[in-house]
């Protein structure tokens, strides 16, 4: 996407930008136009560095909103205050998942097919992949010791349930994951950013009380777990740049293009989510 917008974007086909983005196959164009409200390829206008950092300056939030919720939207504060984090302990990794059983299952959503995982305790992994055999293989290294078993949960449906309205959400979703201290509270401080803006890496480090760790935070934001739930696709480089991001920046783009959209809370439709087989 970045590179149709540093070029000439206008001029870009739908088949084109649809190999391109690796997100969106052109059949699907038609039902994902519906939902979103604008077509791909008006979405991917949406994004250029000057745009993000225009939306970025306007939506930047501080440390001061993060201490008085009143000046936060109360959308914002609602959302946020569904999603809990417990700690997945021990954090030694050869004994991560002893005694565990890990239920696991995949999803479609607009932004790729998901795999989704709990414990008895709350969601642990919800990440995107290309191959379904690579995202077994994945969990399994995450969770070495686990019993790992395909078959909902409690937990998977609260999360399915949650990202089915994610306008406005009402399930509570439970994580449980595995973080050192310093990741969970940057994690936590993912979850204060509302839907439609944007932080950088340095508003996070100021949100968290440690103004020169915006390296750390970066890192920390790289390891998060979570897709979508833990918006870590809100956080982007100073200068516009959308930095990087697990799941591909193709991907990074086309979520704030969705939630920048949306952001007003007037639209109403019908979500391209279902449970995949």
């Amino acid at each position: 996407m970045k590179r149709n917008a540093d070029t000439r974007i206008d001029q870009a086909s739908a088949s084109t930008l649809g190999e391109r983005a690796d997100v969106y196959s052109y059949p699907q164009f038609r039902p994902c136009s519906k939902w979103v409200g604008i077509s791909p390829k008006e979405g991917i206008k949406l994004y250029t560095p000057s745009s993000a950092n225009s939306s970025l300056t306007r939506n930047n939030i501080t440390q001061e909103q993060i201490a008085c919720p009143s000046k936060r939207s109360s959308c914002g504060r609602r959302r946020g205050s569904l999603v809990s984090i417990e700690v997945l302990r021990p954090l030694n990794h050869k004994r991560i998942g002893a005694e565990l059983t890990i239920h696991y299952q995949f999803f479609d959503t607009l932004f790729g097919e998901m795999m989704a995982a709990s414990t008895h305790r709350g969601v642990c992994f919800a990440q995107y992949f290309a191959k379904r055999s690579t995202a077994l293989t994945a969990l399994n290294a995450f969770f070495p010791q686990a019993t790992v078993v395909a078959s909902s949960s409690q937990h998977l449906v609260a999360l399915q349930q949650y990202l089915q309205n994610q306008l406005l959400p009402e399930s509570k979703v439970k994580l449980h994951l595995i973080a050192t201290p310093f990741q969970l509270n940057v994690w936590q401080a993912l979850l204060k950013i509302p839907l439609g803006q944007l932080a950088t890496y340095s508003d996070i480090a100021e949100m968290i009380g440690q103004p020169k760790s915006a390296r750390a935070v970066g890192s920390a934001i790289g390891k998060n777990p979570i897709a979508l739930i833990i918006p870590c696709h809100r956080v982007i480089k100073a200068n516009g740049d959308l930095g990087q991001y697990r799941w591909g920046k193709a991907r990074k783009a086309a979520i704030i293009n969705w939630e920048a959209t949306h952001s007003s809370g007037a639209w109403r439709g019908e979500p391209c989510w279902s449970s995949a087989p």
